[in-house]
């Protein structure tokens, strides 16, 4: 009797319910999967600020020592002035050079004196290079200017005094002397500026006629 009642007590008690595929996990697994996952991200997020630190270290210790500006200032008034070199003798007035101006190919040049009387100027900049300029006037054209003397190259007259051999000379000397990408790119002569520079030539050949 004792059991038949226990059976059917058991019948009538509500069964638990099947959790399906896609429910969500009770409540105390939820709470401990959060707290492993927050964990996981101050982990994360304590490595990424050791790693921005070491970073910050490793530049700290490649970047050079800055200098106070009065540091500087006293260090430049205590050096010593540069020695430069002599200036050219002023006879070179008048002389013949072969030059460029930016991306221009190279003009026929005659060494002038400007305004102040000036035909040469030089400089040593911070880092040790030595400027140095010529005032010229150029060829066919009457215009003067200031030229890096880098930017120069020698008028020389060959046997066959042609403006097709002083380019061939000109040529030659840039290719032994001028060897940067530019110097040998201003060798080109565009077909709009092939009269002006011949021109140009012609009048320096008839100065050295005339001086010679």
């Amino acid at each position: 009797m004792a059991k038949r009642r226990f059976d059917e007590e058991a019948a009538n008690a509500p069964r638990p319910k099947r959790r399906r595929i896609g429910d969500a996990p009770p409540l105390g697994v939820r709470r401990s999967e959060r707290i492993r996952q927050l964990n996981l991200e101050n982990e994360r997020a304590e490595q990424e600020l050791q790693r921005l630190e070491l970073q910050h270290q490793e530049r700290q210790r490649q970047r050079p020592e800055r200098r106070q500006p009065m540091r500087r200032l006293a260090e430049m008034v205590d050096r010593e002035p540069p020695v430069l070199p002599p200036p050219p003798p002023a006879n070179i007035v008048g002389n013949l050079l072969w030059g460029r101006l930016g991306k221009q190919p190279y003009w026929p040049a005659m060494v002038a004196v400007d305004e102040d009387g000036l035909y040469f100027k030089q400089k040593m900049t911070a880092n040790g290079v030595l400027r140095r300029q010529f005032y010229v006037e150029w060829l066919a054209d009457g215009r003067r200017s200031w030229v890096g003397a880098t930017y120069l190259a020698p008028f020389e007259r060959p046997g066959n005094p042609t403006p097709e051999g002083l380019r061939n000379t000109l040529r030659e000397w840039v290719l032994n002397h001028r060897k940067c990408k530019d110097s040998v790119k201003a060798l080109k002569i565009p077909r709009r500026l092939q009269g002006k520079i011949d021109a140009a030539i012609e009048e320096a050949l008839e100065l050295q006629d005339n001086f010679h």
